[in-house]
């Protein structure tokens, strides 16, 4: 899986231009905008405050991964309420690279049920789209699930 994560990115390097960003340049607003929403994920499943991490996500928002498909905040809300729940969890950014208001990500998803000893970590490529408006209008989470089964037994009924 971590192959295919390698590739997908690489896909979009090769589909992005390499020109150099000019400071304020949109792709440096928008890696900078995807970096503070990741950390604000870290800091929401800490505080188990999903709103925190949900305010960067148009209401309308188009998301997906292996774990919920959504097309409104609502129905975030209340899988990422569930996710907060019943899970110590954190991103590692590795890597994003933007064009225009597209952007792709290079993840570490390091996450355990509460209670449990050990993290697992998982390889994840993250797709988004900003809107105008600075918020998310897509997000796509690509991720191998299987090798965490169990650990995702509850989310997958």
């Amino acid at each position: 899986m971590k192959n295919a994560l390698t590739i997908l990115l690489s896909l979009f390097l090769v589909f992005s231009s390499f020109s150099l960003k000019a400071a304020g340049s949109l792709e440096m607003q928008v890696e900078k905008t995807i970096s503070r929403a990741l950390s604000s994920y870290n800091k929401a499943i800490t505080d188990n405050d999903p709103d925190y991490w949900l305010r960067y996500f148009n209401k309308d928002i188009v998301f997906s991964s292996p774990l919920k498909n959504s097309k409104n905040v609502d129905d975030l809300k209340e899988y990422y309420t569930l996710e907060f729940s019943n899970f110590d969890a954190n991103y590692e950014t590795e890597q994003v690279i933007a064009k225009g208001r597209t952007a792709a990500a290079k993840l570490v998803w390091n996450i355990k049920k509460k209670g449990d000893e050990n993290f697992s970590k998982i390889n994840i490529a993250a797709f988004f789209e900003l809107s105008p408006s600075g918020k998310f209008s897509s997000a796509k989470f690509y991720f191998d699930t299987h090798e965490h089964i169990n650990l995702f037994k509850e989310i997958l009924k």
